[in-house]
């Protein structure tokens, strides 16, 4: 230790120093009361020393030989620093290439965080714009049923509906009753039957629906056509069957008499017992539809009592023909073929007519002569009937329904017997030239037989006045062409006479007092005498020497 730190070893032996008596002793008393160190403690300590310089050696030696393992270690520490430092630096470039990589990717993730945002918004954009597109097209589609007097199912379902339409016809009291439209099924021919008022106040669309309420009687609906009544007689086979004149009234046949309905639709219970009556243009108001059709009672259902029209007794099947029918007249010089609604049916009132059948599964046609008045029903679709002026064509039947038409049973010759004897003198208006005719057309043309009866009697007056003013008129022409007669007669012998005696007075005077003249000049004097009197009296004038006569 002394060495390192710049001093000599010393060499002294510490045991062979000697103990001094008294010194000791006070040493040792020092040493007790006052610490001081005596000679004891300097042996001590010496030995101390000497101990630490002996292990100072050993561990200057393992010191250097550290030291140098320490430089060895310093050397390389340094190197390893040098070589950290050069890797910190790369470290730090690399961190600083990082740094700039995390922020491009902390760029780009915000970017994506960005879209993804943008993404989202975008789709709730989208939805939000489909949510008002489609609350734009409900609307628009409520808006347009609405004009179509519809209620769109988003405003109410057809459940709700029936459930509502169910609700409301228990409140209802009477015989009244709401028609249909208590089940879902209904629902689309109530449609047909309602009235629908929509109109828009406060921001809200209003609806009210006017359901017309029903009674619980049921009437059949009948279209009243009258078929005029024809006289044929024939004679020969049923292959030469001509039409001839009626020798019981003189009257040729084409004049028909039919029965005029006073109301051209009758609505009757199938009892008989009850009934009304519709107009043409009463019965186009009624709403139809597939189960039944509702009409507006216009007239009130009236009870058969006996006072009932013609066409309603005509139910009860008289075997006449009530005395209240009222009879039409008409002229019609071709065949008629009506046919009836929904059905393959045509009535017919023909003078003479020869039907040819022709069908897809027939080899040849059938030929059939028809007179009278009937019905023809074509049953096959694939069949064709033709007439001399017509082609009767079936359809597909539009309906599933039977209608039965009821035919009265009376006897309708008797309407013959009431055509009047003297009809041949009045003209009857002839729409035979009208291209479509129909039974139900008939009754606008025809004549009642007080109006025929009215105009026979005009006819016969204006006959009788006729014959009159003829016989009046030809005695006046008569005695206006005598009185024409004698006036020229008088005229013509005045003239003779009155030339006579000119040519008279002439002579004597040409005689008398002038020359002969020549031929030519005596040419032209008679001329003018016989042709022109004033000619003559200016030539008179001229020549003779007095005045002309008084004659």
């Amino acid at each position: 230790m002394y060495i390192a730190l710049g001093y000599s070893e010393t060499t002294t032996d510490r045991r062979e120093r000697r103990k001094r008596g008294l010194i000791n002793a006070i040493g040792a008393v020092m040493n007790t009361l006052f610490g001081v160190c005596d000679d004891n403690c300097v042996s001590k300590a010496n030995e101390q020393i000497k101990e630490i310089e002996v292990s100072g050696t050993s561990t200057l030696h393992i010191m250097k030989s550290q030291t140098t393992v320490m430089k060895t270690a310093v050397q390389r520490i340094g190197t390893t620093i040098e070589q950290t430092n050069k890797m910190y630096d790369e470290l730090k470039t690399r961190e600083k290439q990082f740094m700039l990589k995390l922020n491009d990717v902390t760029n780009t993730t915000n970017n994506l965080l960005d879209l993804v945002a943008m993404s989202e918004i975008h789709n709730i954009y989208t939805a939000l714009t489909n949510q008002y597109e489609y609350e734009t097209s409900t609307i628009n589609q409520i808006i347009t049923a609405a004009r179509g007097g519809i209620i769109h199912t988003s405003l109410i379902t057809p459940q709700e509906l029936a459930t509502t339409l169910k609700e409301i016809s228990h409140r209802i009291k009477g015989k009244l009753s709401i028609p249909m439209g208590t089940n879902t099924a209904e629902l689309y021919e109530l449609h047909k039957i309602t009235k629908l008022t929509v109109f828009y106040e406060n921001e809200r669309l209003v609806f009210i629906t006017k359901i017309p309420l029903i009674t619980d009687t049921e009437l059949i609906l009948y279209n009243a056509i009258p078929i005029p009544m024809v006289r044929i007689l024939t004679y020969g086979n049923s292959l030469n069957t001509r039409v001839t004149i009626n020798p019981e009234n003189g009257n040729s046949i084409n004049t028909r008499v039919s029965i005029n309905p006073e109301n051209p639709y009758i609505a009757i219970t199938k009892d008989r017992r009850e009934y009304t009556t519709f107009t043409e243009i009463q019965i186009q108001t009624c709403k139809e539809t597939t189960i039944y059709r509702i009409c507006h009672a216009y007239q009130p259902i009236q009870e058969n009592n006996g006072l009932q029209p013609c066409e309603i007794d005509l139910f009860n099947k008289p075997h006449k023909i009530p005395n209240n029918c009222r009879s039409l007249i008409i002229t019609v010089d071709r065949n008629i073929y009506h046919k009836l609604k929904y059905q393959n049916e045509w009535i017919y009132s023909v003078l003479n007519d020869t039907i040819v059948s022709s069908c897809t599964d027939l080899t040849e046609p059938q030929i059939n002569h028809i007179t009278g008045t009937g019905i023809i029903k074509i049953y096959d679709n694939g069949c064709q009937l033709s007439g001399k002026h017509v082609v009767l064509t079936p359809i597909e039947e539009v309906s599933h329904k039977k209608f039965i038409d009821f035919i009265p049973q009376s006897d309708m010759t008797s309407l013959l017997d009431k055509i009047p004897q003297n009809v041949h003198l009045i003209t009857l208006k002839n729409i035979s030239s009208y291209k479509s005719l129909k039974l139900t057309d008939l009754h606008e043309y025809s004549q009642s037989l007080n109006e025929i009866e009215r105009q026979i009697s005009n006819e016969e007056e204006r006959q009788k006045h006729y014959s009159q003013h003829t016989t009046h008129s030809y005695t006046l022409y008569i005695m206006i062409v005598l009185i024409v007669l004698i006036i020229i007669m008088v005229i013509i012998i005045y003239i003779i006479i009155k030339r006579a005696n000119l040519i008279a007075i002439g002579r004597t005077i040409i005689d008398a007092s002038t020359p002969v003249p020549s031929r030519r000049q005596k040419y032209s004097i008679q001329r003018d005498l016989t042709n022109e009197h004033d000619r003559f009296e200016a030539i008179y004038n001229v020549v003779g020497s007095r005045s002309p006569s008084p004659r």
